[in-house]
């Protein structure tokens, strides 16, 4: 068996040494994706296959993931205010943005959307974060007339703008095939290959959270930008008033 190539890591310890490095590296591309993890090791893998999410009773991973989106599909119309989801991909990126398990993966093409879900939280324990970039290319962008549930490999899913979530966060997917020939689970996209030369990580050290998040409040990035109703309001007005537990020294603006 061969070697798996290694990724590109280093580190960054402010919202100017991310931006530095993603001009010096990335320049005239502009396919590169973001994604931010609150804890460095995390893979890339989509939420539905993490070992966090439990099911109800003997249910398989596919049918539980099958009946959620039929039943997102059934009961979400109240509150769709006359939006168009026609198709499959249109019902899993809408469903994923506001919290339900599925088989995409977030990314964003702003690199400060992805270091701030990076760092919005204070550390957990001694963990340290990431920023993933990828450099998404052409041939793996999913056709939209095939069914995001058979696809033959991992792939890259932009989505229609019918959500201003997906909007604020500058929102695209990675859709994870399933491996039933493997165990019966979901492709991580840092452990398949081809993928891993087109992937950089950069860790952020738990002591920079606090004043990273600072000056990302100053460049407009924060929660009620990046979630663009009530619940996204409420949630920045309670931490300009309610300093998070890492923020002891610093006067919030």
């Amino acid at each position: 068996m061969s070697k798996k190539s290694e990724i590109p890591t280093e580190e960054i310890d402010s919202v100017a040494g991310l931006l530095q490095r993603v001009v010096e590296l990335y320049t005239g591309n502009h396919s590169v994706l973001f994604r931010g993890h609150q804890v460095a090791d995390w893979i890339l893998t989509p939420r539905i296959a993490r070992t966090n999410f439990r099911l109800r009773h003997s249910a398989s991973v596919l049918k539980a993931e099958k009946r959620m989106l039929d039943e997102f599909e059934r009961l979400s119309v109240p509150y769709l205010a006359g939006r168009e989801i026609s198709s499959h991909w249109d019902r899993l990126a809408l469903a994923q943005h506001h919290g339900l398990p599925t088989r995409l993966l977030d990314w964003s093409a702003n690199p400060l959307v992805a270091l701030w879900f990076a760092v919005a939280q204070p550390p957990d324990g001694e963990s340290d974060a990431a920023v993933w970039a990828y450099e998404a290319e052409e041939e793996n962008i999913a056709n939209l007339s095939d069914d995001p549930f058979t696809l033959p490999r991992t792939q890259i899913f932009r989505p229609r703008h019918h959500d201003a979530r997906i909007v604020a966060q500058s929102g695209w997917f990675t859709v994870h095939k399933y491996l039933t020939a493997n165990e019966g689970r979901f492709s991580a996209l840092d452990r398949i290959e081809i993928h891993r030369s087109e992937l950089r990580k950069f860790i952020v050290p738990r002591q920079y959270f606090a004043s990273i998040r600072d000056d990302l409040a100053r460049c407009g990035i924060q929660r009620n930008a990046l979630f663009p109703d009530l619940s996204g309001l409420c949630g920045h007005l309670l931490w300009q008033f309610s300093p998070l537990s890492d923020e002891t020294n610093y006067d919030v603006a």
